[in-house]
């Protein structure tokens, strides 16, 4: 899933910011957390107004989740998952490695590949 800025996003209206910044706790195990780590927008780099424009935008956004994070956690799940999910990929990265020389290993390429990877 992704997007891009413009005129027609309603960034208001985004239903997984909402409940992230809201009143309900969300668990660090919610399904809810993937669909808002998938969400990406891209923004144009050369226009500054329409960038501060959704940087406005988030204003309402950042001051609920301050306010509302000291009852429902929500910004300590946030945490939790981004730990968990880049160990997980930091993990999967070495895997990818190991799983890298064994197959050069396999195929007669020698210590010079070992030593590469």
């Amino acid at each position: 899933m992704g997007g891009r800025i413009s005129s027609e996003t309603n960034i208001a209206e985004n239903l997984p910011l909402k409940r992230l910044t809201g009143e309900e706790a969300i668990s660090d195990n919610d399904p809810f957390w993937n669909t808002l780590l998938s969400f990406n927008l891209k923004i144009d780099d050369y226009d500054t107004a329409e960038a501060r424009a959704f940087d406005e935008s988030l204003n309402d956004f950042l001051q609920s989740l301050m306010y509302n994070t000291q009852t429902s956690g929500n910004f300590a799940a946030f945490i939790r998952v981004f730990l968990r999910r880049s160990t997980e990929l930091k993990t999967s990265e070495q895997y990818e490695k190991v799983k890298l020389v064994l197959m050069s290993r396999e195929k007669g390429f020698g210590w010079g590949t070992l030593l590469w990877v």
